[in-house]
């Protein structure tokens, strides 16, 4: 070996040497928010484009639009209900049975954040919790990069839950915050809970951690909806007993006066007392045992029965012959009468 020879690989390999430490420290040191986003902007075509662009307003394109940048940036993606947070909300929760409930995930990304990368890429994208998920969750995401998406997001979440206060915004906060991974559920009263399952980056989970964590969550939600189908079925069942009672209030005050148990007849006329009061004094006492019949003394009481006499001289205006003869009739004593 010749000594021109020796010393041009002895410079090659300090040449080396240093690539190797310049790449080392390039590695090593700390990546802001700020210069991360800019290598992003500055990354290959499938990083070039957002995954929502700036201002939009219809939840389903720009949906759609996250999905499919999504997908090419890390050549994977998981299912992401197509659709509005509303119809979301129905898919997640409206079944029947509660084994076939699911609960709601809403994944809030910030390009402008570091970790939202990292958790896109080792987490949300890998293929064992792609398919958990698919089974288990309704998956609806939203991306905040530009501060107008975070103002349609915080509408969105206005319109779809009565009880989101201006407090809860999520769309306005600090890099920081990003990526935020909300789990919906329910409470008893039929109000949604929101727990925040990943909050920025905080507590970066492996894997099995994380898988771990909605598996738990998944449980969680799973009680929920049952313990809100036992307080639903309460609920019923004194509604059913308080309507139960009005009822059987109602028909007991409805036959509480006799005269609804007996209503008024016309088979007999009314008496009128104005005719003759004098003769129907009986009905001015409360002596339940005097008579009703006119009043009849008991001097003339003998002339009125004894208008029931008949008069042998009477005959019933027949001119047949064969009734000529007069019916002969028997002369009994008249009743007496105490005086």
């Amino acid at each position: 070996m010749t000594l021109g020879n020796k010393n041009n690989q002895e410079e090659k390999i300090e040449s080396d040497i240093e690539e190797d430490d310049y790449v080392d420290n390039k590695s090593n040191a700390t990546t802001t928010d700020d210069e991360f986003y800019n290598e992003l902007m500055d990354a290959p075509p499938e990083f070039e484009d957002h995954l929502m662009p700036d201002g939009c307003k219809d939840e389903i394109t720009a949906i759609e639009h996250f999905t499919s940048c999504l997908n090419r940036r890390f050549n994977s993606c998981p299912v992401v209900f197509t659709g509005t947070l509303e119809d979301a909300l129905k898919e997640a929760f409206n079944s029947k049975e509660i084994k076939e409930r699911r609960p709601l995930l809403i994944y809030v990304n910030n390009d402008k954040s570091v970790y939202s990368n990292v958790f896109c890429r080792q987490l949300l994208c890998h293929d064992k919790l792609i398919e958990y998920l698919l089974n288990n969750y309704v998956l609806w995401t939203w991306d905040v990069t530009f501060s107008s998406n975070g103002e349609k997001l915080n509408e969105i979440l206005k319109t779809t839950f009565s009880q989101w206060k201006p407090g809860h915004s999520i769309g306005t906060g600090t890099t920081e915050q990003y990526p935020l991974l909300i789990g919906i559920r329910r409470s008893t009263n039929n109000d949604y809970l929101f727990d925040r399952i990943i909050d920025g980056s905080n507590k970066r989970p492996v894997v099995d951690e994380f898988l771990a964590q909605l598996i738990e969550y998944k449980d969680r939600f799973d009680i929920s909806e049952e313990n809100f189908e036992k307080e639903k079925e309460r609920s019923n069942q004194f509604i059913m007993n308080s309507l139960c009672r009005t009822q059987d209030f109602h028909h007991s005050s409805k036959y509480h006066d006799h005269r609804d148990i007996y209503p008024p007849t016309k088979m007999f006329s009314p008496l009128s007392f104005d005719r003759n009061p004098s003769q129907y004094s009986g009905f001015s006492s409360y002596d339940s045992h005097r008579s009703f019949l006119p009043n009849y003394n008991n001097n003339n009481f003998p002339d009125r029965f004894r208008q029931l006499h008949i008069n042998p001289d009477d005959n019933d205006g027949d001119d047949d012959d064969d009734d000529d003869e007069i019916t002969p009739t028997v002369n009994r004593p008249l009743p007496k009468f105490p005086e």
